[in-house]
């Protein structure tokens, strides 16, 4: 997450809000409000709190198979190596998939800007990557790269 992502999500009434509880139960030190360091060694009733705190903000703790799959470099919007912007064509791409694909096995989708693949699209099931030879603003695409 860029760290104009980070404070888009902290003004948000949600993400204060979910801030705020996780800071009280001790979950979050102040110095990584920031990172939005959340530790993971919550007991049942612990996670079951979260859990119920997050739904009623609008936030759910678990995410679509899709949202698990896919990945996205920076892109040239905050890296000076990338030749192409990713996480606008990463996010249409999610989009897509998550209205018209229906899986129950991950199939994971790499989009990264340029070949010094930070997204690692060798090793994707599908992956996008640009390059300086990319025309009308389509990347190269990689289909069963994975081993």
């Amino acid at each position: 997450m860029s760290q104009n992502s980070v404070h888009e999500v902290l003004d948000t009434q949600a993400g204060r809000h979910l801030l705020e509880n996780a800071e009280e139960r001790g979950y979050v030190e102040p110095a990584e409000l920031e990172a939005l360091a959340l530790e993971l060694d919550l007991g049942d009733e612990e996670m079951a709190e979260v859990t119920h705190e997050l739904e009623t903000i609008g936030l759910s703790p678990t995410a679509p198979l899709w949202r698990e799959s896919l990945i996205s470099c920076t892109g040239n919007q905050f890296c000076n190596l990338a030749v192409v912007e990713t996480k606008q064509r990463a996010a249409e791409i999610l989009q897509y998939l998550e209205e018209k694909v229906q899986i129950d096995t991950p199939i994971m989708v790499s989009v990264t800007g340029c070949p010094n693949s930070c997204a690692q699209y060798q090793i994707s099931d599908i992956g996008l990557t640009g390059s300086s030879s990319v025309r009308s603003g389509v990347p190269k695409r990689w289909i069963g790269t994975k081993p």
